[in-house]
């Protein structure tokens, strides 16, 4: 990898650092305690243990910070709905329902 990067350093060096930059920018993105990418990794390790119940994985995800708490019965019920298409979205639970 370094090898790589040395030669594109050799041929372009303000590419390279314009491609850092982007990187960078994406990670810091990705990193935000309330992006789409951290919910869906916290659900993917956190479904099983919780049973898959979308209801103690949003209390999980409120006390972690990584989704607040729903002001109306109408925020919570979009927020309980946001969690069961990201448990859908889950492998094990795609091949269980391939399966039925």
């Amino acid at each position: 990898m370094l090898n790589l990067l040395s030669t594109e350093w050799l041929r372009d060096p303000k590419e390279l650092r314009r491609f850092f930059v982007a990187v960078f920018r994406a990670w810091q993105k990705i990193d935000d305690p309330q992006s789409v990418w951290r919910r869906r990794l916290v659900i993917d390790q956190i479904a099983p243990a919780k049973g898959h119940d979308s209801k103690r994985i949003l209390e999980h995800l409120q006390r972690k910070g990584i989704m607040t708490e729903a002001q109306t019965e109408e925020q919570h019920e979009a927020q309980l709905a946001t969690i069961r298409q990201d448990i859908a979205r889950l492998p094990e639970v795609s091949i269980a329902r391939e399966t039925l």
